[in-house]
């Protein structure tokens, strides 16, 4: 599986984004009416030459590009290692002292099948006992922060295996039951 990097439409409008976004249509307006706009606090005059004309479209193509675009946050490098973040799953699962070596073996491995995450809305009927990583919020957290890592999937790192991150698990992870285990686990260690 590829990491997603690079540009994704937006999908988190928290911030300045909105305000940005329009800002940008009253210069696309202004540009392509060449009069007087006013809307989202911003004014701008009649415009009567082209070039001006062409330079306020010009603004307002590159606040329209900035605000639909997001990077995901893969694309940015990390120094934390593939041992590092194994190292840190173990200690989320509760393995203790030699055992918390950033290796992935047996003991890794069972822990991982005892603390299974997904979400029990979209899990069926057999699945949802399994789920007892679901109950350790700092795993599910992790379990988050890695699908951004790795895939960029923008999800919202709160410790709630929800609808998002159920279908990160499916579509990006591959776990086609929605169910994170010891295969998704060591995919999600993986550089």
């Amino acid at each position: 599986m590829s990491r997603r990097v690079g540009p994704r439409l937006r999908q988190d409008w928290s911030g300045p984004w909105l305000i940005l976004l329009g800002v940008a249509v009253v210069c696309l307006l202004a540009a392509g009416t060449g009069q007087a706009t006013k809307a989202a606090g911003v004014e701008i005059g009649a415009l009567t030459s082209t070039p001006a004309r062409l330079a306020v479209f010009v603004v307002g193509v590159f606040l329209l590009a900035v605000t639909l675009v997001q990077w995901s946050s893969s694309s940015v490098p990390s120094s934390e290692t593939e041992r590092d973040r194994v190292k840190q799953l173990q200690q989320i699962l509760g393995l203790h002292d030699g055992d918390v070596d950033g290796l992935w073996g047996p003991k890794t491995r069972n822990r991982c099948l005892q603390q299974m995450v997904g979400s029990k809305l979209h899990a069926s009927e057999r699945a949802r006992p399994r789920l007892a990583g679901n109950n350790n919020q700092a795993l599910v957290v992790w379990v988050q922060k890695q699908l951004n890592r790795k895939f960029g999937a923008n999800l919202v790192s709160d410790g709630i295996p929800g609808r998002a991150t159920h279908h990160a698990i499916v579509n990006l992870l591959g776990e086609t039951d929605g169910i994170v285990g010891p295969r998704g686990y060591r995919t999600l260690t993986l550089d």
